[in-house]
């Protein structure tokens, strides 16, 4: 998964794009990465806490917010992660295949 965002950022950086499109592709590519952690680590939280936070929005905080990312992440053996890995994969797959399309080697 690194290994493929270095090689999307790096053939980004080596075209002859402008800044500016160099940079709105950077910020696309990120808010996607971004969007996609939520749909896969949802199905991991307790649906007990998730109702206790959407009953009670205020009761979230910094802390409460990392530590369920964390706790979703971390159980049934890594799964959500290896789950995410996957997902993540196949988006920068679809990435570097428009980036392609597009000629930007």
């Amino acid at each position: 998964m690194e290994e493929k965002l270095n090689n999307l950022v790096q053939r980004i950086t080596a075209s002859s794009q402008p800044d500016e499109v160099k940079a709105e592709l950077f910020d696309t590519i990120s808010r996607g990465m971004h969007a996609l952690v939520w749909p896969v680590l949802l199905k991991y939280i307790p649906t007990e806490r998730l109702k206790g936070y959407a009953e009670h929005p205020e009761t979230i905080t910094v802390d409460s917010y990392i530590d369920l990312i964390s706790e979703a992440s971390g159980v049934q053996d890594g799964q959500a992660m290896k789950d995410l890995e996957q997902v993540v994969n196949t988006v920068l797959d679809d990435v570097g295949k428009v980036l392609t399309k597009y000629h930007i080697e």
